[in-house]
This record gives C-alpha cells, sequence and structure tokens, in this order.
C-alpha cells in the first residue's frame, strides 16, 4: 500500500513538472534528430523507467522462484532420504520376538510347543 502511495506522489510531480515545461525541444540520438515537446520526452521518460524497474523485478522474481524450487526438492530428497534411513535404522534394530513355545519357562520341559486343542 506505501508503494501505491509513493508511485501516486512521484506521478502527480513528474506531472506538474511535465506540464509547467511543455516547451518544444530537439533531441539527438546518435546521429539522428528529433523535435519534440518536453512534456513527451518527460512521459518517455518516465515510461522508460517504469520498464526497467518491471524487468528489474521480474528478474528478481524469477532468480528468487529458481532458487526456492531447487530448495524445495533438495528439501524433498533429504526427507526421502531421511526416511529411507530411518527405515533402515528400524530394520537394524528390529529383534525378532522369540516364539512362546522356545522360550524358557521354569517349569517343566519348554522345547516343546503347546498342544492345540
Amino acid at each position: 500500500m506505501l508503494y501505491i502511495i509513493l508511485m501516486g506522489i512521484a506521478s502527480f510531480f513528474v506531472a506538474v513538472l511535465a506540464i509547467q515545461n511543455s516547451m518544444p525541444v530537439e533531441l539527438s540520438f546518435f546521429t539522428m534528430k528529433f523535435n519534440s515537446n518536453l512534456i513527451v520526452v518527460i512521459i518517455l521518460s518516465l515510461l522508460a523507467g517504469i520498464f526497467i524497474a518491471f524487468c528489474w523485478g521480474l528478474k528478481l522474481k524469477t532468480q528468487h522462484y529458481i532458487h526456492d524450487r531447487k530448495t524445495q526438492d533438495r528439501i524433498n530428497k533429504l526427507e526421502y532420504e531421511n526416511k529411507g534411513l530411518k527405515k533402515r535404522v528400524a530394520d537394524l534394530n528390529y529383534e525378532e520376538p522369540v516364539p512362546e513355545w522356545r522360550a524358557p519357562q521354569e517349569k517343566g520341559n519348554g522345547s516343546m510347543p503347546p498342544k492345540i486343542k
């Protein structure tokens, strides 16, 4: 919101400057010469500045998007790798449960499986 207000104020001052200085001027660009009104020169300069600022902002947004995309891809890769490593650790720490019929017992012969009725 502040940016819009500042742009409006700057545009107002440029418009006032252009209106107060509406005299004819001669422009030369390399070997070419043009006759134009000063208001046209000022407004074209303003539009060129806005276009350059837009292109610069677009470049920065594109760079940030590419950086964010690469970072997110790296995060996804590391999360996938982390999940795989946690599974490997769980597999390495896994102790196979001893069947009940092989568990040592205090009374009787514990080496035989229980009878199924």
